[in-house]
């Protein structure tokens, strides 16, 4: 409707632009918009601090959280270690009181932490974030080739001034 197109024929290219659309809002804002998991992997836990930032929004929930221990074998820390805050954005996951992180092997990647994010279903997404990504399908559909201007492509000014109250910028 928003692209005023009255036949099937574009069907899968919109289709396309949508997805597109979608990935750059989530993108720019560091937002899931519908539910999804993620992973995140650390090196070790923080030495400095007794929390860790979610790089994602909103935050439902952590799934788990596994490490290679010292020995080398994967370990799922339980959940009973950490307590998860996910009002925040950042969402936190925080050590639990009287808890210390657990040693972990010296390699990349040693700790995952599974994460969920996301508004729930599409009707959840706010409706200033769905407007962005109409205007950006609009312009996509409307100008087939890429917008260049100085040394980059433009994103449309209005759909970014949308989003930009939802916008969590990068940890």
């Amino acid at each position: 409707m928003h692209c005023r197109v009255d036949t099937t024929d574009d069907d899968a290219i919109i289709a396309s632009y949508i997805v597109a659309a979608r990935v750059w809002a989530e993108n720019f804002t560091n937002r899931g918009l519908v539910t999804q998991t993620w992973r995140m992997k650390l090196r070790d836990f923080p030495k400095d601090r007794d929390w860790i930032e979610i790089p994602r929004a909103p935050l439902v929930s952590v799934s788990s959280v596994s490490y290679v221990d010292a020995a080398g074998a994967t370990q799922t820390w339980g959940a009973g270690n950490y307590v998860v805050s996910a009002d925040a954005e950042p969402g936190r996951l925080s050590l639990g009181y009287g808890k210390d992180w657990p040693s972990v092997r010296d390699q990349a990647d040693a700790v995952t932490l599974t994460f969920v994010v996301g508004y729930g279903g599409q009707a959840a997404v706010p409706e200033p974030i769905k407007a962005a990504i109409r205007l950006q399908v609009g312009d996509l559909y409307a100008n087939r080739e890429a917008s260049v201007v100085g040394d980059g492509l433009m994103a449309n000014p209005a759909a970014k001034a949308l989003l930009h109250p939802y916008r969590m910028l990068a940890l």
